[in-house]
């Protein structure tokens, strides 16, 4: 390899002064070229003198490459040879190709091409077979990349005692064997965003508009469904109790604390007119920022709210349909949520550990929310360049693999879109990702009716963004049911405003497709936050968490559901649901 020493010594024996970073280049395009210094410096002379009216001027990086183009390329296609170097492809087939190669050239004796030979003992085809099955790469969804670290799999993972461990259930024991094959009809419920919509367009008055109609209407139904008085302005002085809609606010840039709570009020309160409210000892609340709320208090000095009662709930009622599954086994759906690779590899081992369980139960539905590819997965940062395949491709190509292991059973595939998926639209609520037919592609958040079964689904963590921001005070419930409970009680898969920085929302996408318009029978919220099963409103919530957790193994969730017995089915009574690690 050229030294800069000597690349240096020869552009000094010619008079010429070359600047430290274009240095480096002449390093770099040497040991590309495979040319010597003394070469190099004489093509760049002739070069030089060739397109400079006969004198020799000063390197730059512009015309380094400019001689890179016009000497050393066409140097190289003379001769027939390329002299550029070629970077290696890693993937799972060369990977495992070499490592058969290698095992069966051991039988002959023979050492593999850049390996030590060493005193071989005589062993049997048998042992050799073993040999190379443990050589196998598991990465059949990995994408061909040019650094093998990204493909290493893990020993952690392989070597975890825990695997198929029901973490947690609900409902009654559920069988391992397969279940009979039911007709199902899977289609959404409610609206459906179109793949081409457009986002991130109107302007910030149409965004109020939005919110202030959003505000009036929750507020009304949160009136109507108590039978409260006619509400009046959080603006008006009175010394007694009256009613006020309005939506939570923080008046800081901090986070919300029980003396920065403000009032942004709806549309017939002066368009959105402000009060800062305040919330005596003993009384019962659970807010956070973008909550819709009716408060039941006084203003004797119209410089403050004071809060007697405070309404938030809005939820409607469970769906009532009745599912109709035509056979008396079980449906059989099984849940994981991405990332779907740890943070230190593109292999997808949790993956294709969870595919051996779904090809052995083959149940009937299976639903992946993603990301399929994520676009936050720390080995990119700001630097994608590893990768010998364009994200689109490198997408295509999993979901190519995913329909070739399933092609030919029953098992149906829905994929949930995610806005940190590479290849979608980063925007929330997120339109569907695939337009194959062969699988059902679903929007972020989606609405499904599979057979009379009503299933809600969204790939973004809404439970850990409302644990941030939410303040609480003389509650009666856990936690994670009261996070639960703000959904259904806003009627919306996402009611955290401002959202989370890590969401881009769109309000006029939000607005016409995040509503949740009925309470499902089954709601999938993937979280980093502890997995759980949990019985809210007549809703099954589950928790699932990620498929891979950091660098290790995380789990999915197993659902079955019940067939109507005598034309009575109850959420809370005919699902049954377990944990199970990866």
């Amino acid at each position: 390899m050229v030294s800069r020493e000597s690349l240096e010594e020869h552009f000094n024996e010619m008079g010429i002064e070359v600047a430290d970073p274009v240095l480096d280049k002449c390093i770099e395009l040497c040991a590309t070229y495979d040319v010597g210094a003394e070469e190099f410096v004489e093509t760049w002379v002739s070069f030089s003198l060739t397109h400079s009216s006969g004198n020799t001027d000063k390197p730059t990086a512009e015309s380094i490459a400019a001689m890179e183009r016009s000497a050393l390329a066409k140097k190289q296609d003379s001769t027939g040879t390329p002299k550029r170097k070629q970077m290696t492809v890693y993937n799972n087939a060369n990977s495992s190709v070499n490592a058969n190669d290698d095992a069966v050239l051991s039988l002959y004796n023979v050492t593999p091409k850049g390996r030590t030979c060493q005193k071989r003992i005589n062993v049997t085809p048998t042992v050799v077979s073993d040999d190379i099955s443990s050589h196998r790469s598991p990465g059949t969804f990995s994408p061909a990349t040019y650094s093998l670290t990204a493909i290493t799999p893990s020993g952690n993972f392989k070597e975890r005692t825990n695997r198929n461990q029901v973490l947690c259930s609900y409902g009654k024991e559920m069988s391992s064997q397969k279940s009979a094959d039911i007709n199902l009809n899977i289609e959404p419920y409610g609206n459906v965003i179109p793949p081409n919509s457009k986002y991130m367009y109107r302007q910030l008055h149409d965004d109020a508009d939005i919110l202030l109609d959003t505000t009036t209407a929750i507020g009304s139904f949160i009136v109507k469904k108590y039978d409260l008085p006619d509400p009046k302005s959080i603006t008006s002085v009175s010394e007694v109790d009256f009613i006020s809609i309005g939506r939570i606010g923080c008046d800081g840039n901090g986070r919300l604390n029980e003396s920065s709570i403000i009032l942004e009020g709806c549309r017939w309160d002066m368009n959105g007119a402000t009060m800062p409210l305040r919330i005596p000892p003993g009384v019962e609340y659970s807010l956070f920022p973008g909550q819709i709320v009716v408060v039941e208090g006084k203003n004797p000095s119209r410089n403050c709210l004071l809060a007697t009662k405070i309404y938030s709930d809005a939820s409607v009622n469970p769906s009532i349909e009745i599912p109709v599954f035509q056979s008396k086994d079980p449906l059989q759906i099984i849940v994981a949520s991405g990332p779907f690779t740890f943070n230190d590899s593109m292999l997808y081992e949790p993956l294709e550990d969870l595919l051996l369980s779904v090809e052995k139960l083959e149940p009937h539905i299976f639903i992946l929310i993603g990301p399929l590819v994520d676009a936050d997965h720390p080995l990119f940062g700001d630097n994608v360049s590893f990768l010998a395949t364009p994200f689109q491709e490198y997408h295509e190509q999993i979901v190519k693999k995913l329909l070739d292991r399933f092609r030919g059973k029953r098992t149906k595939i829905v994929m949930v879109s995610s806005m940190r998926d590479a290849c979608s639209h980063p925007v929330y609520p997120t339109p569907p990702t695939l337009s194959s037919h062969s699988i059902q592609s679903v929007s972020d958040p989606c609405l499904l009716n599979i057979s009379g079964l009503i299933v809600g689904a969204t790939s973004t963590d809404i439970l850990m963004h409302l644990s941030k921001e939410e303040i609480s005070g003389h509650s009666k419930t856990d936690r994670m049911t009261r996070l639960v409970s703000h959904l259904f009680a806003q009627q919306n898969f996402y009611p955290l405003f401002p959202s989370s920085e890590e969401v881009n929302l769109d309000l006029s996408l939000w607005e016409d497709f995040a509503q949740m318009t009925v309470i499902p029978n089954i709601l999938l919220l993937p979280s980093k936050l502890r997995y759980f099963v949990k019985e809210i409103n007549g809703c099954i919530v589950i928790n699932p968490e990620y498929l891979a957790k950091g660098s290790a193994g995380g789990s999915f969730a197993r659902i079955a559901v019940d067939s109507p017995s005598n034309n009575c089915w109850s959420s809370v009574k005919n699902i049954s649901v377990q944990i199970i690690k990866v």
